[in-house]
């Protein structure tokens, strides 16, 4: 829970007793094992303590100059328009299906690697948006913390959550698994804080695809996965699949101006794996 701050510096960390959860009844709270803060604005934001000052000062809320801010203000809402549209819209719009499919009211949610958090709009308005980042956006941060009452966030890392064991009953994460270094330490915090029969729900981008194999490998991904690949480091951390499908034909267009940086898309089903850029899953705890 975001508790408001008494000063505004805005980004200095202070060292806070372990919250004890009292009289709470909303169980789609996650109550994050952290015994610090950092304040900013007027929010008191949970940090894992166990993360570096090195990495805090690296990640950790990402600010921005006050032109930053303007120019954003101004472009974002166009650039996300364009985006969701021809870009990368139908991952989002996908992943909010399945959210709406299989998450069940009531429950305790966490994403991992939240981004802009534009995922939150597909759970109720009553749930608690638990959203772990290791590098927030100043930006995106504020403007959610604005409109939503019940954004839960805290910087930390995915290799080490802090959360308690089988706390969540739904975990969510998009295009972030395939950019973490230590990808068994991560698969393994993910078993561990999900309840049982707990959903899984995944997005990664085909590092295979045909669109890689002519544009060059993207620099930010540490691991390439084929589908069935994935599916087996799942099953190898006590998830089996539920529901899994491959998703999103690239459209070649010349390497011109920005093009050269923005790859546009169709948000159809290619028979072949090579041809999908991103693929699809929903995994259940096994239990035991």
């Amino acid at each position: 829970m975001i508790q408001q701050a008494t000063q505004t510096n805005f980004e200095s960390q202070i060292d806070m007793p372990q919250e004890e959860v009292k009289n709470s009844t909303d169980i789609s709270q996650v109550h994050w094992q952290a015994s610090k803060k950092i304040e900013f604005n007027e929010y008191q934001i949970s940090v894992d303590p166990r993360l570096s000052a090195s990495s805090l000062q690296e990640h950790g809320i990402r600010k921005d100059s006050k032109l930053v801010k303007l120019l954003k203000n101004i472009f974002w809402y166009p650039k996300k328009l364009h985006d969701d549209l021809f870009v990368d819209g139908f991952i989002e719009r996908k992943l909010g299906e399945l959210i709406k499919k299989h998450y069940e009211p009531n429950t305790s949610m966490i994403e991992i690697g939240c981004g802009d958090m534009s995922l939150s709009r597909y759970f109720p308005a009553n749930t608690y948006y638990n959203a772990l980042e290791i590098s927030f956006s100043g930006f995106h941060l504020s403007r959610n913390l604005r409109k939503n009452a019940k954004l839960n966030p805290i910087v930390a890392s995915a290799e080490r959550i802090p959360a308690k064991n089988k706390s969540v009953s739904f975990i969510l994460t998009s295009e972030t698994l395939t950019n973490i270094p230590d990808i068994k330490s991560t698969m393994r915090e993910i078993r561990r804080i999900a309840a049982d029969d707990a959903k899984f729900v995944v997005s990664i981008p085909n590092e295979k695809s045909y669109k890689y194999q002519c544009k060059g490998d993207n620099p930010h991904m540490i691991h390439q996965w084929d589908y069935e690949e994935f599916v087996s480091i799942a099953k190898e951390h006590g998830f089996e699949l539920v529901e899994g499908f491959q998703m999103g034909y690239w459209i070649p267009l010349p390497s011109w101006l920005w093009l050269k940086r923005v790859s546009y898309h169709l948000p159809i089903r290619c028979r072949k794996e090579e041809q999908n850029v991103n693929f699809f899953f929903v995994f259940k705890r096994i239990n035991g």
